[in-house]
């Protein structure tokens, strides 16, 4: 609940409140009650795992987006998108590294935790679309 809480805070800030709506619940567990939805945005531990509901909720052509803090994760959801007929699959590396401001200049922080995490988007293949490459 923080987490959507924050994420509606960030979307109502950008203006985009009306336009989105937020859900917390057990994907795997139950489909999602919206269908021919514009995008999917998933930050779960086993977002593959979702993929085929997502596909039934998604319209054609549009986006599932996925957020996965391993490699392994990345694989797996990769997997799961081909097999289940998305394309245009990105991976972005995502790093947040503290850096150091001041007078003599601007360097990243010796010290410090960075993070690491995975954005994945694909694109729903809309029915009867042909790939001739």
């Amino acid at each position: 609940e923080e987490f959507i809480d924050n994420a509606k805070k960030n979307v109502e800030r950008a203006g985009y409140i009306k336009n989105v709506k937020f859900y917390c619940r057990d994907v795997p567990q139950e489909e999602f009650s919206e269908k021919e939805v514009d995008a999917i945005f998933v930050d779960v531990p086993e977002p593959w795992g979702i993929v085929p509901k997502a596909s039934a909720a998604l319209k054609g052509g549009h986006h599932l987006v996925s957020w996965s803090p391993n490699v392994e994760q990345v694989k797996r959801m990769v997997e799961a998108l081909k097999v289940h007929n998305f394309t245009r699959i990105k991976v972005s590396e995502i790093v947040e590294r503290e850096i150091l401001v001041r007078q003599q200049g601007v360097r990243p922080k010796e010290r410090g935790i960075t993070h690491t995490a995975y954005l994945i988007k694909a694109q729903k293949v809309c029915k009867g679309y042909q790939d001739n490459r």
